[in-house]
């Protein structure tokens, strides 16, 4: 899946020089990654939609053999909506997902790049679709095998290590998560403080994270070149998680750092990079829960377990009026169409300090599966 995105795209004295930037996109989220908390109970038809927004600015200054230093500046604002809704459960009782994404409608072709000041822009071309199996969610929260939820990566330095898979009040523990913008990759590791806040009676627990980050990255810059950046950053992250449903409400993580540049004919180059990467829980509809198979029953003809009746006539006289009573237990099954609970359309969720910002985009999860009649 291809992100639109804005830039604005500044350097040196003058827009009209027209500094490019070729930036890779963010790669898909790495497999069996954490982002939904562990020991939540999930239904059929269980809705959730997440709102994302990513801001990131690099400033890089290279100083020339000649002694002239350039400079240049790139923003990226990138926002973003993700809505999953659990169509079933396969073999082994692991929720299967349905995902859909939602994006600005900036009349803009997904993967183009609106740039100011640019003599060229990068190719930008959408990806053509692959076919990839339906994720599904493992005990701890991780997901398996495909899905889009590289946007989701931040909740994983709330969700991953805590002590009995769950954050719980006063909990301190050491997680790390990879964070990926559209000019580095933060490979973080953080410490975790867990605590609810004072007069707070809605079951919401705060967790402080605090760290560093390694940061990695490259990207092509007009009148510099190709530019790898290397370096670290301090991290500092909030999250929020309700305890009663073990749902992440939202987590916000900032960081700024600075570091080497390399640049080739360059005497010397740095660079400094702040972001500022923010999710939130929008909407989430509870589902139907998977409920355990019947147990069996009755003739054993039909499947079940059960012996079959051997003591079923009586040692009495037949009475003259009457009859034997059918013995085949042949089960005829009602007539009338039964159709499971309807879930909730949308379920209120505790207040949070986070905001997005105007213009966000909402996901519109995919359909609760319709229950059929064979």
């Amino acid at each position: 899946m291809r992100i639109p995105r804005c830039l604005r795209i500044m350097g040196g004295s003058a827009l009209a020089l027209g500094i490019v930037a070729t930036i890779g996109m963010a790669a898909p989220a790495d497999r069996d990654a954490q982002v939904l908390a562990s020991g939540h109970v999930y239904g059929t038809g269980e809705q959730q939609v997440y709102g994302i927004d990513r801001r990131a600015t690099l400033t890089v200054r290279v100083r020339r053999h000649s002694g002239q230093i350039v400079s240049r500046v790139i923003h990226v604002d990138e926002r973003l909506s993700i809505g999953l809704t659990v169509e079933g459960f396969d073999g082994t009782g692991a929720p299967v997902l349905a995902l859909a994404t939602a994006e600005p409608s900036s009349g803009t072709p997904a993967g183009s790049r609106s740039q100011v000041g640019a003599v060229s822009a990068g190719k930008g071309e959408a990806a053509a679709p692959r076919s990839q199996p339906s994720p599904s969610v493992q005990a701890n929260g991780s997901i398996t095998s495909g899905g889009s939820f590289a946007g989701l990566a931040p909740v994983a330095l709330a969700l991953s290590g805590a002590p009995g898979g769950f954050a719980e009040g006063g909990a301190r523990w050491v997680s790390s998560a990879l964070l990926r913008t559209p000019v580095a990759d933060l490979a973080m590791k953080v410490f975790n403080a867990a605590s609810a806040e004072p007069s707070d009676s809605s079951g919401v627990l705060v967790v402080r994270s605090q760290g560093n980050a390694s940061v990695t990255g490259v990207v092509r810059l007009r009148d510099i070149g190709m530019t790898s950046l290397r370096g670290s950053s301090p991290v500092a992250a909030s999250s929020y998680v309700e305890t009663r449903r073990r749902l992440l409400l939202g987590a916000v993580v900032q960081s700024t750092g600075r570091g080497n540049a390399i640049v080739r004919g360059a005497r010397r180059a740095a660079y400094t990079l702040s972001v500022r990467y923010v999710v939130k829980l929008l909407r989430y509809s509870g589902g139907i829960p998977n409920a355990p198979a019947p147990p069996p029953f009755g003739d054993a003809s039909l499947g079940g377990a059960a012996s079959p009746e051997t003591n079923y006539r009586s040692p009495g006289p037949v009475s003259s009026i009457a009859s034997a009573a059918p013995t085949d237990g042949s089960y005829v099954p009602s007539p009338l169409p039964t159709s499971p609970p309807t879930p909730p359309l949308g379920e209120s969720l505790p207040p949070i300090p986070i905001a997005l910002p105007g213009g966000q985009p909402i996901a519109v999860p995919p359909p609760a599966p319709t229950p059929t009649q064979s």
